[in-house]
């Protein structure tokens, strides 16, 4: 899998447009589904015949993500039942700082 989010975290102005989750794998593969699990949900994708994959991650979905440490995981499953399961770690940070002022005088 490539990084997600370009850096593997996830911060609040990327979790207001979808983001595109891509990985790859032999050309021998092309035609097959794979499988992305992150944070609950599953989304799916083909393999181009290139042995490239990308999935989209809507923004609903992204800004519904819990703060913290998450793991991605990407599976592959052959013609003959075989899978392969890859994990990425990612951290999502998509929670604002607070700011306060303080009174100026008195």
């Amino acid at each position: 899998m490539n990084a997600f989010a370009g850096d593997n975290i996830l911060n609040h102005n990327e979790s207001l447009a979808s983001q595109v989750l891509s990985g790859s794998t032999t050309a021998s593969n092309a035609g097959r589904t794979v499988t992305v699990t992150l944070g609950g949900k599953t989304y799916t994708g083909l393999v181009g015949k290139d042995g490239s994959w990308s999935i989209n991650i809507p923004t609903a979905d992204l800004q519904a993500l819990p703060q913290g440490s998450l793991n991605i995981s990407a599976t592959l499953t052959d013609s003959a039942g075989h899978s392969t399961t890859t994990q990425l770690g990612i951290n999502v940070k998509t929670v604002l700082p607070d700011l306060t002022l303080n009174a100026f005088c008195g």
